[in-house]
């Protein structure tokens, strides 16, 4: 099932991978996709991207407004995971003190 995404100028995730394919199209604002190897891709409105499942990334609003984008993962919802790269666990798994450690770390994982 597609989703919204809405990310604040300067706002990013944690650099993370699925276990299932993701597509992403740009509605609104500039994306900037990290890579875990310094590679990185930048995306405007009407372009698309697709993540293979297991690939780590990062999402980070890079624009002077908001980010909008629509994204659909393969698979069903309640079987994808969230693989944070540092702690290489499930965000649903980690304890509220590794939770912490991304978000001061200024990577605030988003849900879905």
């Amino acid at each position: 099932m597609p989703g919204f995404m809405f990310i604040p100028p300067g706002d990013k995730d944690d650099m993370h991978c699925h276990n299932a394919d993701q597509t992403f199209y740009v509605i609104d604002g500039e994306c900037t996709m990290h890579f875990p190897d310094g590679g990185k891709a930048v995306m405007k409105p009407g372009m698309v991207a697709t993540i293979t499942g297991g690939s780590f990334y990062q999402l980070e609003n890079t624009g002077a407004g908001p980010m909008v984008l629509m994204g659909n993962r393969s698979g069903p919802s309640e079987a994808i995971q969230h693989i944070n790269y540092e702690l290489r666990k499930d965000i649903k798994t980690l304890s509220r003190e590794e939770i912490e450690k991304i978000r001061h770390g200024g990577n605030v994982p988003i849900s879905g």
